[in-house]
């Protein structure tokens, strides 16, 4: 397979385009939110098509389809409003819906915050908030949605995308940490509905005054946008974090957003007021509201707003961001974001052509494959040329061991393989990026020297990292992304709970095997770290005794293959070694930890084997370098 001529590549990316699905317009996508609704309340996943590998989540928990909602919803209720992102699409929903009752006879109103995305006619997502307030529900049903949300925006005012998801950002900014003194995009007659509750411009009740902003202590329903966010009052909103934006309608103007709204309490309850006022206010005790919002922008100005909620664990993450994206306050258009393939290279012509790239490395000739002319290529963090590098010592090609994730949507492969240079057995690792039927990047690691003692491990691939994943175990194309990004937290933080690590989670790095070994029972060490070697992938970070590692840089998982289950990860390890010594925890007789190394850089290539949401298997390479090396890519 190594010696697959260039044609074939060319025969694979004309022949790898099938015929395009009609597209899925806005009645299409909206019709998805019932056909889907329908078969929950008949608790038939068969009802509905799904895409294999699809990802579902109810209140930010991974489940499996059939489970959740599935068990208990009894029908749809009157209450109906639809973001509809058709170039995304994506389509998201408020509704009020009736689950099961301890009666049989009766049944439970509850709401729902729902987004699917659509791709060839399948669901490939479901993302859904369940509110399960019964008085809440009972406000919804009684009202009828804002006609403005479905009121078209004049073609010669609407709004570009990013125009919209910045100003439904400033809605957020203005909240967090809120002075009075920010920009606050709202019209004169903007409203706020939460949970089918007014929380602007609600009626003051007989007998009672208006408060007044100049001199309240608290903020008040009974103002309007503008006066509550200039009241400087909700400054105990201490973060507003993970805001993904999931869905934009630039026709009607519309946003929508989930996001986190924090409450720290303690100290950040008290505060100071644009004018001057010492005030404390605000949850006593550490809160989060988990919240679905939705926006009507018109000519820059925030104009309606509404909301489902509902409180949930003190920083919760969303279940669709790694553990750092959960934290940050940043917003993230995340509309785009598609698992489905791109029109190219498919599965088949990205193994193909990481197997023709190998064999001309060992030609010693590069117009063996499709390289751009302009094609940026790196190796062990230096930019070379085509020809230069391995490209003048590679001497024999894979010899048995070999990992490759191909990416049909990224149109990138990476692969790592054990092949021989100037007759001798070295681990090869590569990033390829196509643009047309060319190779616009190519990205090397290069393990020159291996030790002889690992050979045993790089005969052949272990046939787990190989296997495919049954579909009922698969995670969508996003998932194994967000799963291999957390590897880097959890190590660089040295906590093992941040990424979800099977107990059978084994890791091999240049083909030395760094967790999960045999127990030592004498002086010779497991895998090179001792008793931590014994460890599993989340224990052994938990002891700490990764943190002579500083910083983990240029964090990149651009390939990811749902059939296998297969991502593929870069990254750039800092090494200061300023402490020489420090403290572990939890190992008997391993207190401290002694590390005499001068300062170094350490760039990586990791595959990560993930099923059922866990990460299984993780091999990995990396070559020794210079300390605050450039990366090559500036």
């Amino acid at each position: 397979m190594l010696q697959a001529p260039v044609a074939a590549l060319a025969l694979l990316l004309g022949s790898a385009a099938a015929p395009a699905a009609e597209p899925c317009d806005r009645v299409c996508l909206e019709g998805f939110v019932d056909r889907y609704l329908d078969a929950v309340a008949e608790h038939r996943p068969d009802r509905v098509p799904l895409a294999a590998g699809i990802r579902y989540t109810e209140d930010a928990q991974r489940l499996a389809i059939g489970d959740g909602l599935w068990n208990t919803l009894r029908a749809k209720g009157p209450y109906r409003l639809f973001v509809t992102d058709v170039p995304a699409g994506q389509v998201t929903f408020f509704g009020s819906i009736e689950e099961n009752h301890a009666d049989p006879g009766r049944g439970t109103p509850a709401l729902l915050a729902l987004r699917l995305r659509v791709q060839d006619h399948r669901i490939t997502e479901i993302e859904q908030l369940v509110i399960r307030d019964e008085k809440a529900a009972a406000r919804v049903n009684a009202m009828s949605p804002d006609p403005l949300y479905r009121e078209l925006v004049p073609a010669a005012e609407r709004m570009s995308r990013a125009d919209l998801i910045a100003t439904a950002n400033k809605y957020f900014t203005g909240m967090q940490q809120n002075d009075g003194k920010g920009d606050y995009p709202f019209t004169d007659d903007c409203n706020r509905i939460e949970n089918g509750m007014q929380t602007t411009n609600a009626p003051t009740p007989a007998g009672q005054t208006r408060p007044d902003p100049q001199t309240s202590s608290s903020y008040s329903a009974q103002w309007s946008c503008l006066e509550q966010f200039r009241s400087g009052l909700l400054h105990f909103v201490s973060r507003i974090r993970d805001r993904r934006i999931v869905a934009v309608d630039q026709e009607r103007g519309l946003v929508y957003a989930f996001a986190y709204f924090d409450h720290a309490a303690g100290a950040s309850r008290s505060f100071t007021t644009p004018d001057g006022r010492s005030v404390t206010a605000g949850p006593a005790q550490p809160w989060t509201w988990q919240i679905a919002e939705l926006f009507r922008i018109e000519k820059g100005k925030i104009r309606r707003i509404e909301a489902l909620l509902q409180r949930v664990p003190y920083g919760m993450n969303s279940g669709w961001s790694t553990w750092s994206q959960g934290l940050s306050d940043a917003a993230r258009d995340v509309t785009m974001q598609s698992d489905a393939p791109a029109a190219g290279c498919d599965r088949t012509c990205l193994v193909t052509l990481a197997d023709s790239y190998v064999a001309a490395l060992v030609a010693h000739d590069p117009a063996r494959v499709p390289l751009a002319a302009d094609v940026k290529m790196v190796e062990n963090l230096k930019r070379i040329e085509p020809g230069a590098g391995l490209w003048q010592t590679a001497s024999g090609g894979t010899r048995g061991y070999r990992i490759v994730v191909p990416d049909p949507a990224a149109q990138q492969v990476g692969f790592i393989v054990v092949m021989e240079e100037r007759g001798k057995p070295i681990q090869f690792g590569a990033r390829l990026k196509l643009a047309g039927d060319r190779i616009t990047e190519a990205e090397h690691l290069v393990v020159h020297e291996l030790r002889d003692s690992n050979l045993a491990n790089l005969q052949q691939a272990r046939a787990p990292l190989l296997a495919s994943v049954p579909e009922a175990y698969r995670d969508s194309r996003s998932r194994l992304i967000s799963i291999a990004l957390s590897y880097y937290d959890a190590l660089d933080l040295n906590n093992g709970s941040l990424a979800p690590f099977a107990d059978d989670c084994v890791r091999y790095e240049n083909g030395m095997q760094t967790a999960r070994n045999r127990v030592p029972t004498g002086p010779a060490s497991a895998g090179g770290f001792g008793l931590f070697g014994a460890l599993g992938c989340a224990r052994q970070l938990d002891t700490q005794v990764m943190s002579y590692i500083d910083t983990i840089d240029n964090r990149r998982v651009p390939i990811a293959d749902e059939e296998t289950g297969l991502a593929f990860g870069l990254s750039h390890f800092h090494h200061s070694m300023q402490q020489k010594e420090f403290r572990t925890i939890g190992v008997p007789g391993e207190e401290t930890r002694r590390m005499d190394f001068k300062p170094f850089d350490l760039p990586a290539m990791h595959i990560y084997k993930i099923w059922g949401g866990q990460i299984h298997e993780i091999e990995a390479i990396g070559v020794l370098a210079p300390y605050n090396s450039p990366t090559g890519w500036e």
